[in-house]
């Protein structure tokens, strides 16, 4: 059976998507040409000061503007302390619960999205690197998120087992392409009733513990399409996807049946957007470029969209990208997501980091409403216990409220004819 929503489950008055922003450090071709730190954190942790003029920021005079966001860290967060601060736990236990859950990373490329959400490349390119080891100091969320969420089920109560299952995709050039299966050429999007929109013959593993959930993120790192151009030597030329799914199975106290929940936990690293006048591409990294900017003009537009006050009149146009059909359950539909806005604090990028902040500040007003996935057959089960303890309930409130007298005394009509 698919899975499907279970509305009962549906929070009245939704979430918003979290943001948490990240400003890295300046690098050392930044500091050595002396660009000037143009992005300050403020006291209170969760605004943001942008100040920036002249003809290399703007084009006009300085402007000072503040953002809040839910979290934000600058660079002296390592690695462990921006795991701890991002979310990514409530994700895990959201997941875990039979809830969809997605975190994505976006910035202009070279912002640190990779290194946040992977980690450093060489430590995920080592051979000898499988994950169980414990935290490195240059690991990402992902990493760390794997060991946490078999460290969860360990701890997870005895009558509730978990299945683990995850595949790992890119979409390049606005094709969806299997890291995993690269025989598999290039991959459709159909859409169900069920499942909403979703990949086509996808290969999905099942992983049975951190070894080989974390083979097949390597695996897809391994595949993924990069390369090097001037702000960036290992830049991503697509928005690749790693998807877990987590099958909660308990059995029924009363019919002895299997309950399924269908948890899903999505990591999304988006390409950067960039301008070719910086990032000096040409050839195939050139229209790689316009092919990653189209999709994210597309995103964009439905992040604006969804942050109009009144969503009824508003078209949203998910439809006009791959990544905004797969990200439609996680911009304002049944999932909970986190966004981790990355920006570069140096002057020369003072518009492509406004435009960051700006992005999430939309997608701040975006509300979701999460629903716990089952299929529809345990779904309708129990719709129907649940109708059947309301009326008990009421059936029980009537009887409280009637004088006793009025339920002893025999019916007028209860004689003999």
């Amino acid at each position: 059976m698919e899975p499907s929503e279970l509305s009962d489950t549906k929070s009245e008055t939704g979430e918003n998507i979290k943001i948490v922003l990240r400003i890295r450090p300046l690098n050392d071709t930044e500091r050595s040409r002396g660009d000037r730190k143009i992005i300050d954190c403020l006291e209170d942790g969760r605004t943001v000061r942008i100040a920036a003029g002249g003809m290399e920021d703007f084009g006009k005079a300085t402007t000072i503007r503040n953002f809040t966001f839910n979290e934000i860290v600058d660079e002296t967060c390592d690695q462990e302390a921006f795991f701890d601060r991002c979310g990514i736990k409530s994700l895990v236990a959201k997941a875990m619960a039979g809830y969809s859950a997605t975190l994505f990373a976006y910035g202009q490329t070279g912002s640190g999205k990779t290194y946040s959400i992977s980690g450093a490349e060489d430590v995920i390119a080592d051979e000898g690197y499988s994950g169980v080891e414990g935290p490195l100091p240059q690991e990402g969320i992902i990493p760390r998120t794997v060991r946490r969420l078999y460290q969860e089920i360990e701890r997870s109560s005895s009558d509730r087992r978990y299945v683990l299952r995850a595949a790992c995709f890119e979409i390049y050039n606005e094709q969806v392409l299997d890291l995993l299966n690269a025989e598999s050429g290039q991959l459709q999007i159909r859409e169900s009733k069920s499942q909403g929109f979703f990949v086509e013959n996808l290969l999905v593993v099942e992983c049975s513990s951190v070894t080989e959930l974390m083979e097949v993120f390597k695996e897809g790192t391994r595949n993924r399409h990069v390369g090097p151009h001037a702000l960036n030597r290992d830049s991503s030329r697509s928005h690749s996807l790693l998807v877990v799914y987590l099958d909660g199975i308990t059995l029924d106290e009363d019919t002895g049946q299997e309950i399924r929940q269908y948890g899903k936990l999505t990591f999304v690293d988006l390409a950067g957007s960039e301008r070719l006048k910086y990032s000096g591409s040409s050839g195939d990294m050139a229209k790689e470029t316009g092919s990653i900017n189209r999709s994210l003009f597309t995103l964009g537009k439905v992040i604006a969209a969804l942050d109009r006050q009144d969503r009824s009149d508003a078209f949203v146009p998910y439809r006009d990208s791959k990544l905004t059909k797969l990200l439609m359950d996680s911009l304002g539909g049944c999932a909970s997501c986190i966004m981790v806005a990355c920006c570069s604090p140096s002057h020369r990028y003072a518009e492509e980091t406004l435009n960051t902040l700006q992005y999430a500040n939309r997608a701040a007003n975006i509300q979701n409403r999460p629903v716990v996935q089952l299929d529809p057959h345990q779904r309708l089960i129990l719709q129907l216990r649940q109708e059947i303890a309301s009326l008990r309930a009421e059936n029980q409130l009537l009887r409280a409220a009637t004088p006793s007298s009025a339920l002893a005394s025999p019916s007028p009509f209860s004689g003999p004819r």
